[in-house]
């Protein structure tokens, strides 16, 4: 079983960050880093940074890859359908984006609950207050926290 994970976690600006990571920019050097190195004489550098999966939780307009490569990692999309700053439309994009390149993808959006609800404890909204859940049931239901390397979706 495997005890450790590589997960990418964006809110809003952070989503930014995260999809460049999450889809390969292409170059040589970034797939080297992305696969790790065997030889390489730091321990880090041996190691892939490929994440195991990603959570785009309300996400920032940039960063959207105009494709993503059939090895991105599964993602959980969620928003609020009245956020103000457009995640919900950049969600959509991300789900269309997940769903040409085949990679497992489950999204999110809520009728109500604006932008920057956190973890819904400050909502009064029972859907956004319970939002975390529908993110465990997520992982429970791909195998994500109990698979080995060698099984992932």
């Amino acid at each position: 079983m495997k005890t450790t994970f590589f997960v990418l976690v964006g809110w809003l600006a952070c989503h930014s960050l995260l999809a460049a990571d999450a889809a390969p920019l292409g170059t040589a050097l970034f797939e080297a880093i992305r696969a790790g190195d065997s030889a390489a004489p730091d321990p880090i550098d041996r190691l892939s940074s490929r994440p195991d999966f990603a959570l785009f939780i309300y996400p920032g307009p940039l960063g959207v890859p105009g494709m993503l490569p059939a090895d991105a990692p599964p993602a959980f999309l969620l928003v609020a359908d009245d956020d103000e700053t457009g995640a919900a439309g950049v969600i959509t994009t991300l789900l269309e984006r997940y769903r040409e390149a085949h990679v497992p993808v489950e999204a999110h959006v809520f009728a109500h609950g604006r932008h920057a609800f956190n973890m819904g404890n400050r909502s009064s909204l029972v859907s956004i207050k319970a939002w975390p859940q529908r993110m465990a049931d997520w992982l429970a239901d791909s195998g994500l926290l109990s698979q080995t390397p060698s099984d992932k979706p």
